[in-house]
């Protein structure tokens, strides 16, 4: 085929002045395409180990798989490959790029957003430059697939051009994207080659200078929906890394915990230190003392974060469920909410304590009331009626208005516990009677029965602890009601 040139040139200037001409010589080509029959690379199907050792994909979802903490200087992933083993062979070779988002990066960063637009360049550049790659060999002995292989990474890490750095910091968000890189065979006369992956068209090069050429899979690319950071793309699995927070030393009183053993009160102030560097604390409470690894039911109180250094002492008040025992332990957290608005924490526990808390200052009373008769029987419907002399304590209830003007002091009404309260139950058809919870005091009893052959029973006594008061009605003498010849129903002394 002939080969048409063409000249183009352009002049400045005026007739009478000085002109430049500026002249292009280009030549056209022609492309010829050469139909060849595609080719497919089986990629590998794998997912990440559940807990620390792996990432995880599910970025929306409350789980633990997005967690690493520091437990030894090494990281591991490990892959689980479920399909296409059979491209991890010859010269494939997997490539792995970790990317990196530093706490403080981040925490400087979300203000930012949130005030103004997504303009810093800080974390886009760290969600689209590695901070390390590592490459490994999928075949020989250093690679090893049954249904599973693990990547060690150690925590010392020299990048191109830097010195020695720790590749794992705490707090930090990662994200490992990893791809297969395999060689391909090509016919060196066809000339350019493109490649068609999906609906898009690369081209992969020019005029091959080699036999083989080498390939990569596509990126793991995610961009997130919603929160902060919506629209904002990233490549790989995702986890955050966290340095253990201190264990809280409990030992704060003389060398013992300050809540241990027989406790006066059910609300004890917790007492620790050696916290300085967590985010907020918690007090674990199960009262099944069987259970120390608190894997049954646990109640967890989640206190605030109280400034100071090691040897500052913090306090925490909870309320245990009176006159119970109970184990505890203390626990120091460190917590960040992610790129995605996951929250995301690691706690570090203290040894755990027996205790038992006191009672709340109430007690039952509770009894039966019988008739004292030889064929003795129940006496239902009793009448029991409990009057407080002097009370261990009370409630009041309050009540105050700002904009009432002849109201000049707060006014209180008692709940229950005051002086002279009257409390009254009823025996039910098999005798038995009982008060709910009563304030400890002096008090004074009245079981009437309801039958006035009987006498009334009063007694006065200082409840500190439950009661049971059994009433045994004995027949009134001098009642004109009684029958004598009916002998067999009372008791003649």
């Amino acid at each position: 085929m002939s080969i048409e040139k063409f000249t183009t040139s352009k002049t400045s200037g005026s007739g009478d002045s000085i002109s430049q001409v500026f002249v292009s010589n280009t030549i056209a080509s022609s492309k010829q395409v050469v139909a060849t029959s595609p080719f497919n690379f089986d990629v590998p199907v794998y997912t990440f180990s559940t807990g620390n050792n792996g990432a995880t994909f599910n970025f929306y979802t409350q789980n633990t798989d997005g967690i690493s903490a520091s437990l030894n200087s090494i990281k591991n992933f490990t892959f689980n490959f479920s399909a296409n083993t059979n491209s991890l062979s010859g010269t494939t070779r997997m490539k792995h790029d970790i990317y990196r988002i530093d706490y403080d990066t981040f925490t400087s960063t979300v203000p930012e957003i949130v005030l103004t637009a997504f303009t810093t360049t800080n974390i886009y550049s760290a969600l689209t430059q590695p901070i390390y790659t590592v490459f490994e060999d999928t075949s020989g002995s250093t690679f090893v697939v049954n249904s599973a292989h693990t990547l060690t990474i150690s925590q010392k890490i020299k990048p191109t051009g830097q010195y020695t750095q720790d590749l794992f910091v705490d707090k930090a968000q990662y994200f490992i994207d990893s791809t297969f890189v395999f060689d391909k065979s090509i016919d060196q006369t066809l000339g350019a080659v493109e490649m068609y992956s999906g609906s898009q068209i690369v081209q992969l090069y020019d005029m091959p200078i080699s036999a083989n050429t080498i390939l990569q899979t596509s990126n793991n690319i995610h961009t997130i929906t919603g929160g902060t950071f919506s629209g904002v793309s990233i490549s790989g699995a995702t986890f955050t890394f966290f340095t253990p927070p201190k264990k809280a030393d409990i030992f704060v009183i003389n060398g013992a915990p300050a809540v241990q053993g027989i406790l006066n009160t059910f609300c004890p102030i917790m007492s620790f230190k050696n916290t300085e560097d967590g985010d907020s604390y918690k007090i674990a409470v199960t009262y099944n003392t069987g259970d120390t690894t608190f894997t049954g039911t646990t109640t967890t109180f989640n206190i605030n974060p109280q400034p100071g250094n090691a040897e500052h002492i913090r306090t925490a008040a909870i309320v245990i469920n009176p006159n119970s025992e109970f184990l505890y332990k203390i626990g120091n957290v460190k917590e960040i909410i992610n790129l995605f608005g996951i929250k995301q924490n690691v706690t570090t526990w203290s040894e755990f304590v027996y205790a038992k808390a006191s009672n709340d200052g109430t007690f039952e009373i509770s009894g039966h009331s019988w008739i004292n008769s030889i064929n003795g029987m129940p006496l239902i419907g009793a009448t029991i009626t409990i009057t407080v002399q002097s009370s261990l304590s009370s409630v009041d209830l309050g009540s105050d208005a700002v904009d009432d003007s002849s109201i000049t002091s707060e006014i209180t009404t008692p709940l229950g516990g005051a002086l002279g309260t009257i409390t009254t139950v009823t025996s039910d058809v098999n005798g038995y009677f009982t008060f709910g919870k009563m304030n400890g005091g002096q008090y004074t009893i009245v079981a009437t029965p309801n039958n006035v052959n009987f006498s009334p029973i009063t007694v006065s006594m200082f409840i500190s602890a439950d009661v049971n008061l059994d009433f045994v009605f004995s027949v009134l003498w001098g009642s004109t009601l009684i029958n004598f010849s009916d002998s067999n129903n009372y008791t003649f002394l």
